[in-house]
């Protein structure tokens, strides 16, 4: 039915983007818990980690406290601030 969509291809660069006089690295899903990834967006030096992702999906499972509490470790050994979605359906 979108003939376009199936022209989707991964990216090879990381990227910042500003707000006002900060900049947001933007991370999608699970790539807040991958460790080379977080690294290669913290050399863009940004002030804030942001995941977008909707862990509402999962259900009454445990997947998004798991999801958060590793989350949580990447921004500590990033030393950078995390926020992401509190959407639970």
């Amino acid at each position: 039915m979108v003939p376009r969509g199936l022209q989707f291809f991964a990216g090879r660069d990381v990227t910042t983007f500003p707000f006002r006089n900060y900049r947001l690295a933007p991370m999608i899903c699970y790539e807040d818990i991958i460790p080379s990834f977080g690294r290669r967006l913290a050399k863009l030096k940004p002030n804030l980690l942001v995941n977008i992702t909707n862990d509402a999906w999962f259900g009454q499972t445990s997947e998004p406290y798991e999801h958060l509490a590793l989350a949580v470790f990447r921004s500590v050994e990033l030393r950078l601030g995390w926020c992401g979605p509190l959407i639970r359906g």
